[in-house]
């Protein structure tokens, strides 16, 4: 009677586990399937001041012009979300679940704290399929990026304890259009994620070898 019970214990288990999963990757797929990080946050209940690339075209263009035409200063600033990961426990069933609303849940938050730190002229945007928030920022040179990043970094780390990787790009030392300063802040991201990750790699086998 106890193996039977036993045995029946653990069908049930299995059968609930399977239906938390089926329903996390159902849920996951929806998230996925809303085309806007606005549309995900209202799905989620978080309030998010930057905006979809795509839908802020625009101002973009408005931006830009304007410096091209007074010969003004611009500068782009990309931050990097997409270095979170699962922490220890989730299951990797469970990790595709996890990854969208960290995602999600991690752009707004950061997208919140940077929003009290820059100006009302300053744009906030959010690339969700590459996982990266933008932040256009006029009237910016090279030089003042820097510490408005430095700045930024420090307040992200302060609040809320991430440490993001980051790189900037100025007009017109780095590009004369928006799509120039993006590919050269893109171009510049992808090489600090490869040099980080190789960073670790190389740590590891230190560890690994004096073990």
């Amino acid at each position: 009677l106890f193996q039977t019970d036993f045995v029946w214990s653990l069908i049930i288990e299995m059968v609930s586990l399977s239906g938390i999963v089926f329903l996390a990757h159902r849920l996951s797929n929806e998230i996925n399937k809303l085309d806007t990080i606005e549309n995900v946050n209202r799905a989620i209940g978080l309030e998010n001041p930057a905006i979809a690339v795509s839908a802020a075209q625009d101002q973009i263009h408005a931006e830009i012009t304007r410096s091209r035409h007074y010969n003004r200063p611009l500068s782009l600033v990309i931050y990097d979300i997409s270095g979170q990961i699962a922490p220890e426990g989730i299951k990797a069933s469970q990790d595709e679940f996890y990854k969208s609303l960290v995602s999600c849940f991690t752009q707004t938050r950061v997208s919140q704290v940077v929003a009290k730190e820059l100006r009302a002229m300053d744009l906030i945007l959010t690339d969700r399929k590459q996982q990266r928030l933008i932040l256009v920022c006029p009237e910016i040179d090279r030089q003042a990026v820097h510490q408005l990043v430095e700045h930024l970094d420090a307040t992200i780390q302060r609040e809320l304890g991430l440490q993001l990787n980051s790189v900037s790009a100025s007009f017109p030392e780095d590009g004369f259009t928006f799509d120039g300063l993006w590919d050269r802040a893109n171009n510049a991201l992808d090489r600090k994620e490869v040099s980080v990750q190789s960073f670790l790699v190389a740590k590891s086998e230190r560890q690994f070898s004096n073990q």
